[in-house]
């Protein structure tokens, strides 16, 4: 008997996996927390175990600080590089970074294209994650009251 599938960090990692092999360019897709601790990513051989860098931590605070300049909320931010592309886009509830690193020949119209259903899956994630937070307190309110 098959069960639905979940979603859990291992699906989201694979997930996008799948969207660096197969967008040309893509080099790396990570999820990580405000503390810098990766959630999920998906990123190309040459790249896997040089990724994991609390540095995006700060790119949290940039996109905090961007949304009060008065320009309206600031979800996302691309800066280029001599040789390659960075989006940094952020969670509903600004607990979620989502990094994007593509070479600099990337299909910038792919990437733009592609950003709302990225930031659907950041969401999801961070959805699942404050849930799973809210179920862990409710449970620790519940064991303790079950106790006295």
């Amino acid at each position: 008997m098959t069960t639905a599938p979940s979603t859990s960090a291992m699906n989201i990692s694979e997930l996008l996996q799948e969207l660096v092999y197969r967008v040309e360019d893509l080099q790396l897709l990570q999820i990580t927390d405000n503390n810098g601790a990766v959630v999920a990513k998906g990123c190309i051989e040459e790249l896997e175990g040089n990724t994991d860098d609390v540095e995006t931590s700060r790119m949290s605070f940039a996109l905090q600080q961007a949304s009060k300049i008065s320009l309206g909320e600031c979800s996302s931010v691309i800066s280029y590089f001599e040789n390659c592309v960075l989006m940094h886009m952020k969670s509903f509830d600004n607990q979620l970074i989502l990094t994007c690193v593509a070479l600099k020949n990337v299909n910038m119209a792919l990437m733009f294209e592609m950003e709302p259903k990225l930031k659907r899956v950041l969401d999801t994630v961070a959805k699942k994650i404050n849930e799973f937070k809210t179920q862990k307190q409710q449970n620790a309110v519940t064991s303790t009251e079950e106790t006295n």
